[in-house]
């Protein structure tokens, strides 16, 4: 891995002046006597955070931007609880230029103020939520996370998450907002201008934002899109100029009731009308070809070396590598 740069900056973001803060009594430093204090005044709203890693000499002409879930980070796509190497080193290994952010409202992007800026209080998903939202387990078989051989006990039979370290997993969890899609939206346009000519791989929240950018930003590449749990309502009238698609799917959807399984099936009408439009879209159902276990967290799950070999090599059949 040789590295000729790495940036972090900001994209997107307004000025904003805010006037409905009440007047507080506050400590801004230890020992010190508390004083009137006022956070009414200007703020800047609406961006996100972004880390740009360039490589000496990049695989590829375009850089690959990496979109993560709802209630998750740029984190996610770092070292996975447990330990062991994450997708973003092993893609920097393979000279990939890679772009990672946190959306709007996320991570070092920050937090708008609540009520101010956004009426609706944030939600927060504890473990107990998560260990069945991201099919971890049965949503009545979690046994909290202090007991690492009974979590995998409980858990599905096969799973590739580590799920001993489920507890690990739970610091990467934040608060995030339902109603922030079109912010969040707007930032990752102002960092595709930005940015010119990308790919993007992105999960679960990140893949409807990435699917949606596909049909409104020119440049974009390729589209790899994990798990995506929305879709645009609508396709274009005409595929003309819509890059190439890669869906993945992991394990413990088929037969059971649920909402992945419903999210799939709405992302499979999607792929199939793409497809009639004449848009190139490769499918992967993981079980289908023999990998199984997987859980929502795909780039965290044991044998996630596995598969992003299967994702390096879609896009290598698509974007003929330049090294």
């Amino acid at each position: 891995m040789h590295l000729k740069a790495i940036h972090g900056y900001f994209i997107g973001g307004e000025l904003r002046r805010l006037e409905t803060f009440p007047d507080r009594l506050i400590s801004l430093a230890t020992n010190e006597a508390p004083a009137l204090s006022s956070a009414n005044g200007d703020y800047v709203l609406g961006q996100i955070y972004v880390q740009h890693y360039q490589p000496c000499a990049p695989r590829y002409e375009s850089p690959l931007l990496l979109w993560h879930g709802g209630g998750l980070t740029g984190a996610c796509w770092e070292n996975p609880p447990g330990g062991g190497q994450g997708w973003l080193s092993d893609l920097l290994c393979r000279n990939v230029e890679v772009i990672v952010s946190d959306a709007y409202e996320r991570g070092r992007s920050g937090q708008p103020p609540y009520p101010q800026v956004l009426a609706d209080p944030p939600l927060f998903r504890p473990l107990d939520d998560v260990w069945h939202s991201f099919r971890f387990g049965n949503a009545h078989d979690y046994p909290g996370a202090h007991d690492a051989a009974l979590l995998r006990r409980k858990s599905h039979s096969g799973l590739q998450f580590p799920i001993e370290h489920l507890a690990e997993f739970g610091k990467q969890m934040v608060a995030r907002w339902s109603t922030t899609d079109e912010q969040t939206f707007k930032a990752y346009q102002c960092l595709i201008e930005k940015t010119g000519p990308c790919m993007i791989l992105a999960h679960s929240q990140g893949g409807y934002f990435a699917l949606k950018a596909a049909l409104q930003s020119r440049g974009i590449n390729a589209v790899i899109a994990l798990e995506p749990s929305g879709v645009p309502d609508e396709p274009p009238s005409t595929g003309r100029d819509i890059a190439s698609h890669l869906f993945i799917w992991g394990d413990y959807i088929a037969g059971r009731d649920g909402p992945w399984a419903r999210r799939r099936e709405r992302a499979w009408n999607y792929a199939q009308k793409l497809t009639l439009l004449g848009v190139e879209v490769c499918w992967i159902d993981l079980p289908d070809i023999g990998i199984s276990g997987n859980s929502h967290m795909l780039m965290m799950d044991s044998n996630r070396t596995l598969l992003l070999n299967l994702i390096m090599e879609w896009i290598d059949q698509h974007k003929q590598p330049i090294h």
